[in-house]
């Protein structure tokens, strides 16, 4: 029995918490990890569009995509929030692509272009990755997962692994 009084099998299958409001409330963490999300993508746009009349050529056509998937990420993780817990894992899916698209897009243009301002960017996508990695385990049944790989980091400061989940 936990401290709280509640045996594990006492708590609602929805994840929601029991009454009294103790437990795990898994939609309240994947608010947490949303909320954290639209910040980080808050700031990138912001920093962007501070020094937007500075960029030039193929710099600002870099920062341009990143407000552009910074938007769209925004919007699906919204829909992630919207489509509640036990959803098709379509959504969340999507939603890892549009960072990794994300997180190439801002190494493209800090590899044309090198400035601190594009390292920091990359920074808050990292955050935004793990983030959005812990909505989705909130969120969606895992059904099975896997990982495979070997030594060094990647560009999200994560090993180099595959990572092979199924959702349902």
């Amino acid at each position: 029995m936990a401290k709280n009084g509640w045996r594990p099998v006492d708590l609602p299958s929805s994840g929601e918490a029991p009454p009294g409001g103790r437990g795990y409330d898994r939609v309240a963490a994947a608010q947490l990890d949303h909320d954290a999300i639209v910040a980080d993508l808050g700031c990138i746009r912001d920093e962007l569009a501070q020094i937007s009349d500075s960029m030039a050529g193929t710099e600002q056509e870099h920062a341009q995509t990143v407000v552009l998937l910074s938007t769209r990420l925004e919007r699906m993780v919204g829909a992630l929030m919207e489509q509640g817990p036990d959803q098709d894992p379509g959504t969340g899916a999507a939603a890892m692509q549009t960072t990794e698209m994300l997180a190439d897009e801002v190494q493209a243009a800090e590899s044309a272009n090198p400035r601190s301002m594009w390292v920091r960017v990359l920074d808050m996508i990292k955050s935004v990755s793990k983030h959005l990695w812990s909505m989705i385990s909130h969120l969606l049944k895992i059904k099975e997962w896997t990982v495979s790989g070997d030594g060094g980091l990647s560009l999200l400061g994560l090993a180099k692994v595959g990572i092979s989940v199924t959702f349902g």
